[in-house]
């Protein structure tokens, strides 16, 4: 057999690639495109993007998202600390008195989280910011792999 460097082998196949006929789609593509196709055209507006709403509707749900998100605003001002929660909040803790062991550990870890951030400042915020960044980009990264090797892409 003869051999050949990686530029006459690449040219050999081009070439042989160029001799081959088009290929040919199956008889039965064209219909399949043409009616899903029809039936993206037929859909109503509300299953379509929100970008192809008509205008008028798009405008409503714009300013009742305002109004709801003001709305929630005006809520969460409402429950300042000039407003007593007091008979809220022991109802609230009658219905979840189950939940004290839990809770009570959980306010240690975050006051124990609190001060060790208190006391590490700046540098540790960093730290762990690019630790956890660092982190992410090798998840990304191994992922990315694993799922190459898995599909045979390298």
């Amino acid at each position: 057999m003869e051999r050949f460097n990686e530029q006459e082998l690449a040219e050999c196949i081009a070439r042989e690639l160029r001799q081959l006929p088009p290929p040919k789609a199956p008889e039965t593509l064209a219909p399949r495109v043409r009616a899903a196709l029809a039936a993206r055209a037929h859909q109503p507006w509300w299953k379509k993007s929100w970008a192809h709403w008509p205008f008028s509707l798009r405008v409503i749900f714009f300013a009742a998202s305002l109004a709801i998100a003001g709305g929630l605003i005006y809520a969460g001002l409402w429950f300042t600390p000039d407003v007593s929660l007091a008979p809220m909040q022991t109802r609230l803790e009658s219905y979840f008195d189950f939940l004290a062991p839990i809770w009570q550990i959980a306010s240690a870890l975050g006051i124990a989280f609190a001060s060790v951030v208190h006391s590490g400042g700046q540098l540790l915020l960093w730290s762990v910011g690019g630790t956890v960044t660092v982190m992410y980009l090798t998840c990304v990264g191994l992922g990315t792999l694993c799922y190459r090797v898995a599909l045979n892409k390298i």
